[in-house]
């Protein structure tokens, strides 16, 4: 038996006329720019906002313009997402694992951080270039090196005995 389909129950595409079945089985609509597209171009993407953490779908247009790949492998919006020194980018459930550095003001993972004894973070590169400013303490804490040691470190003095012999 044919089927009647309704002219009002009809969805027009540049791809023709389609029932409603068929119109969802070949194309999408893009929740960012409300326009629609093929279904093969839809895409997952993530945001936040009062309610919590949220997934719409979009165009590939509109991920590669508002949305950026994690490290959780999935698209968040931009204004969402963490971005880090090494230019990659944290998911909002992901902040806590980085800390801003506060001597670069950016932000790292907590791996690639000392804490300072004084408190606030350092990125562990900016440590390694400034090397004849800090220390490491006992605990693995960043710490300012003392005016005599580091006379002793300008001086060339390297090991922990010889800046004990020289300072008593």
């Amino acid at each position: 038996f044919p089927v009647t389909i309704l002219r009002a129950e009809l969805y027009h595409t540049d791809g023709g006329q389609f029932c409603q079945c068929c119109y969802d089985n070949r194309y999408s609509r893009c929740e960012e720019y409300d326009e629609t597209y093929p279904i093969e171009e839809a895409c997952a993407v993530y945001y936040q906002n009062v309610w919590g953490r949220n997934e719409r779908t979009v165009c590939v247009d509109a991920r590669d313009n508002h949305y950026t790949l994690c490290t959780d492998e999935r698209y968040w919006h931009k204004d969402d997402v963490l971005f880090l020194a090494d230019g990659s980018a944290l998911a909002p459930r992901d902040h806590s694992d980085a800390a801003k550095c506060d001597f670069t003001n950016e932000y790292y993972l907590l791996q690639d951080l000392y804490e300072v004894t004084d408190g606030g973070w350092m990125s562990k590169d900016y440590f390694e270039g400034h090397k004849d400013e800090w220390k490491l303490d006992s605990l693995g804490m960043v710490e300012p090196v003392k005016k005599e040691e580091a006379a002793l470190i300008s001086d060339g003095v390297k090991t922990l005995e010889e800046k004990q012999l020289i300072l008593g």
